[in-house]
């Protein structure tokens, strides 16, 4: 087919040449058709494609603006939000200043508790080897479990303990 043809062809198919086409999208669907696009027709589109452009253009222009405050608000607040959480640091704190004291406290009370147990547990050590070396510890000892467990039975034991010295006495006076 030759070109002629073609175009031909397209027009009796229904389908217009690209500038019409584009005369009609810029025109709008509601206006009426006119048998002739006029110089100035063209001209009004155009003066109206221009306005359109310009008046996107300008709200691109306040988009970006306000994209880039937005921007620069996150940044800021993002920031804000690592100079809380790591306090200048490299370590990532998730506590407030408080809580971080207050485990300090706690922690400095521990380490009291720890040294009271231990000297504790010194004391308990000196305190069996001592009864372990001495008998009259020992006895002494042993009363006040029965004290504590057994009152019957310490009052055996003492009245027993006041016969002998009693007996003691008497032995060492004849």
């Amino acid at each position: 087919m030759r070109p002629r043809e073609v175009g031909r062809r397209r027009a009796s198919e229904g389908r217009e040449p690209g500038f019409l086409r584009l005369y009609q999208l810029l025109e709008g669907e509601n206006k009426k058709k006119e048998l002739f696009i006029t110089h100035g027709n063209l001209e009004e589109v155009a003066e109206k494609l221009k306005q359109d452009v310009s008046l996107v253009q300008e709200q691109l222009e306040v988009s970006a603006q306000e994209h880039s405050l937005f921007l620069s608000k996150l940044n800021n607040d993002v920031n804000m939000l690592c100079e809380a959480l790591y306090q200048g640091g490299n370590q990532l704190l998730l506590s407030d200043q408080e809580l971080t004291e207050q485990f300090h406290q706690v922690e400095s009370q521990l380490n009291k508790l720890n040294h009271l147990l231990t000297d504790i547990f010194a004391d308990v050590k000196t305190k069996r080897k001592l009864l372990a070396s001495n008998k009259l510890h020992q006895v002494e000892r042993e009363l006040y479990v029965y004290f504590l467990k057994d009152e019957d039975y310490l009052k055996n034991i003492v009245e027993n303990l006041e016969n002998q010295s009693k007996i003691k006495t008497i032995g060492l006076e004849d």
